[in-house]
């Protein structure tokens, strides 16, 4: 530090260092730094905390010197493409336990901070997350299809056919048992025996974490048996929505 001679200079490159060690982040020329940092910098600098403006006008040269000079510093990498994909590959098996997208952020930030990662952008982040939560619901489908035969997709298929106005057999099953009384309960059977005629293989539903198949349980419930028919028969998520 003390070969920055210019105040400036050894103003900016003091709160570069802080933000760098104890955050992992570089902050922005128009970010709004907190006051209690920069007055303690400068109380320990002897220097005044309005230094920060002149840093933050400063020329972009000296800033990546700066820069450069802390990444060597304190053992920093950028993040790069290829960190990118290491922490996409990082965060997908936490996919296929949640859907939350504060938890995969949180996630990311500790373990870009354990492997000396400075932290990106928010678009970046959560760019990041989102590309990883896409990969996780790709490899649920995938595993839960895997477990389907031709005939298993025959049965589900069957279910979205509506004729004559009727409703399709997915969404009378779908449909509430009603209060109780006889005629109710008979039809509540035929639609657990409509379930059980399907024979979806035994134990399909524990090849997935408990959190995911709720999420797909939700969003087959927004889905009617119409927007289901809109997938490709060879598209995993028409089956595992109707699965759940």
């Amino acid at each position: 530090m003390n070969t920055h001679r210019k105040p400036a200079n050894r103003f900016g490159f003091s709160v570069l260092l802080c933000y760098l060690k104890n955050i992992g982040m570089i902050p922005d020329k128009k970010s709004l730094l907190s006051d209690f940092l920069l007055k303690h910098i400068a109380s320990r600098l002897n220097l005044s905390n309005e230094l920060w403006k002149d840093c933050a006008s400063g020329r972009d040269t000296t800033r990546r010197e700066h820069l450069i000079e802390l990444y060597h510093y304190l053992g920093l990498k950028k993040f790069t493409k290829q960190i990118q994909n290491d922490c996409i590959s990082y965060l997908i098996p936490l996919t296929k336990r949640t859907d939350k997208g504060i938890l995969l952020a949180q996630e990311l930030l500790k373990y870009m901070q354990r492997n000396c990662v400075i932290i990106p952008t928010i678009d970046v982040l959560e760019r990041t997350c989102s590309n990883a939560m896409a990969a996780g619901d790709k490899i649920v489908f995938s595993e839960l299809n895997a477990q389907l035969i031709s005939e298993h997709k025959v049965n589900l298929d069957s279910l979205l056919i509506a004729s004559n106005n009727h409703l399709s057999r997915l969404s009378w099953i779908l449909q509430p048992p009603g209060k109780i009384n006889g005629k109710n309960v008979l039809q509540h059977i035929e639609r657990l025996n409509t379930i059980v005629a399907i024979d979806l293989p035994v134990g399909i539903g524990r090849l997935v974490h408990q959190n995911r198949l709720l999420k797909l349980a939700r969003e087959g419930r927004n889905m009617s048996s119409r927007d289901l028919t809109k997938f490709s028969s060879s598209r995993p998520i028409r089956y595992s929505n109707m699965c759940d």
